[in-house]
């Protein structure tokens, strides 16, 4: 996964691949499924079979888009920010088009017994993807504003850093410079290695200016700088 200096991802949407992801995908499924019953036929004494088809239905689209888009996400990601919104959307749209249709002939009987699916075909599968469509837009909306919340918050958080960084190190600078100074002439030595403790200290804070930077451990005590 593609993913900034700040090892934050750049990609808007989650890895659909993991158990929280999946979870969440379970969850709206069921919210959604609740909503539906409650709107179709309300609390009705076959309130609780309604319930339970559609719950099927809800998690085999959920579970099923989470699938395709985890399994092309390597593809999407690569595409811009826009263009892989769109991917997203119509992949999603796609296959609750191909779902639905098997719901039409594979769950609903086609003789026998009343039809589980009390619709029409072209009715069944345009309230699917049309439900649906609206769905993923919100769903897909929420990521992306997430996402870059996320952003905004690290850069916030970073300018904020240089910017108390850039405060410091001249005050830094100028009191290791006296200390430096008042050594030459009490301990020379000292004074050395105050200079190369100093010469450390900038290197390693150059070199790794967004993480965690260690100076090199001599076998020699080193004078303690002074710290502000």
């Amino acid at each position: 996964m593609t993913t900034a200096h700040n090892d934050q991802p750049t990609f808007f949407l989650p890895d659909l691949c993991g158990v929280r992801a999946l979870f969440g995908v379970v969850v709206i499924g069921e919210l959604l499924a609740v909503i539906l019953t409650l709107v179709g036929s309300g609390i009705a004494a076959d309130a609780l079979d309604r319930l339970s088809l559609i719950s099927l239905f809800t998690q085999w689209v959920g579970l099923s888009a989470a699938a395709v888009l985890c399994w092309s996400r390597r593809w999407i990601e690569r595409l811009p920010e826009t263009g892989a919104a769109i991917v997203s959307y119509l992949l999603i749209l796609l296959v609750v088009l191909v779902v639905s249709e098997l719901a039409w002939w594979v769950v609903n009987p086609l003789s026998g017994i009343d039809p589980i699916i009390t619709l029409e075909h072209p009715d069944f599968l345009a309230r699917s993807v049309g439900v649906s469509a609206i769905v993923a837009a919100l769903v897909l909306r929420y990521f992306y504003v997430q996402h870059h919340w996320k952003l905004r918050t690290v850069s916030e958080a970073q300018a904020r850093l240089e910017a108390l960084k850039a405060r410091i190190r001249p005050h830094f600078l100028f009191n290791c410079m006296n200390t430096i100074a008042s050594l030459t002439r009490t301990d020379p030595s000292a004074a050395e290695r105050a200079v190369e403790d100093l010469a450390d200290l900038f290197r390693a804070s150059m070199g790794e200016d967004s993480q965690s930077g260690h100076l090199r451990r001599g076998v020699r005590p080193r004078p303690r700088l002074p710290q502000y």
